[in-house]
């Protein structure tokens, strides 16, 4: 057998190393192009995903009975909205709509429906609620109609009572609940906070007829009426356990109270009455809000919504 003198042995092992190097390098080339062709083949697309999340989504609220609830861990597509019209439920992507198709609500539905075919209608009407004022959910502010799917994964939560189905959040659950303990909150007052802002609405109306009067008793009702709520609005967060309750530092705490009335001329809410911790936020636009709440009532024919929004400043800053 002839021997391999060490020359020989040299260039052999540099010939297999090249190989071998070259093998790596060749694998490292062509790994992402061949992960990047296998994603595309079998990972499902946004479009896929919208619409398997939705049918999840429908499936639950079809199977609520009167007075059940049950919950969904949303994962994708994020950025979408799930958005309603009386019993139809729709989801769309809203970030490529025109201005002309976000300048009404009927509009974006319109659009919405006609963006993907993901819609259902129910054999019960819907109330979406959203604590978010931003996202894709900005243009669709007239409440209990659009949730935004901005930050995932988000916990919906699908709520069947007196022939409607709620679709929230935990932490807006249990915001709802703290909105009806507020509403029902009388402190010192021989009336609630619900009664309250009645009483102005009444005393607003009434006081409209002696608009072309502009004297002072034209506006000493009003802020008579105004005086009282400011009271026990001061009454009630003085004794909000603000940091067991919201899990907010009182610190970073804020609140707005807003009485709005309905103007069939403009077709939407115009406030007339703003209350807040801190008169900064009445003058500015608020960049988040922690949880929003909206009791909408009528007094004379006319339509009134108060709404009671809480800000974790902290948060806001950071």
């Amino acid at each position: 057998m002839t021997k391999m003198n060490k020359k020989g042995v040299n260039e052999l092992v540099s010939e297999v190393l090249g190989i071998v190097l070259g093998a790596v390098i060749l694998v490292l080339i062509l790994f992402p192009l061949a992960w990047g062709m296998y994603n595309l083949f079998t990972k499902p697309g946004v479009d896929e995903q919208a619409k398997a999340t939705f049918e999840q989504i429908v499936a639950e609220i079809s199977g609520l009975r009167e007075g059940e609830s049950s919950e969904y861990l949303v994962v994708n597509p994020e950025g979408w909205s799930l958005m309603s019209a009386g019993s139809i439920l729709y989801m769309c992507d809203v970030k490529d709509f025109s201005f002309e198709e976000l300048d009404k609500q009927e509009n974006i539905i319109r659009a919405c429906k006609e963006q993907n075919n993901l819609y259902h209608n129910f054999d019960f009407n819907l109330e979406l609620i959203d604590s978010s004022t931003l996202g894709s959910c900005f243009h669709f502010q007239a409440g209990n109609k659009c949730v935004a799917l901005d930050e995932l994964p988000l916990n919906l939560v699908f709520i069947k009572e007196d022939g409607v189905v709620k679709i929230t959040s935990p932490s807006q659950v249990k915001s709802d609940e703290m909105f009806e303990d507020f509403l029902d909150f009388k402190g010192s007052f021989s009336k609630s906070v619900r009664a309250l802002v009645r009483d102005y609405a009444e005393d607003y109306d009434s006081s409209r007829f002696e608009l072309y009067k502009i004297t002072k008793e034209y506006f000493f009702g009003e802020e008579e009426e105004a005086a009282k709520i400011t009271k026990i609005l001061d009454e009630y967060f003085g004794q909000l356990d603000v940091e067991g309750d919201l899990r907010i530092s009182v610190e970073d705490f804020d609140w707005k109270f807003t009485l709005s009335r309905y103007s069939s001329d403009f077709e939407s809410y115009g406030d007339i009455l703003l209350k807040s911790s801190d008169s900064k936020w009445i003058l500015s636009t608020i960049p988040g809000t922690f949880s929003s709440n909206v009791y909408e009532f009528e007094v004379g024919g006319n339509k009134y919504k108060v709404t009671l929004d809480y800000y974790d400043v902290g948060d806001i800053d950071g």
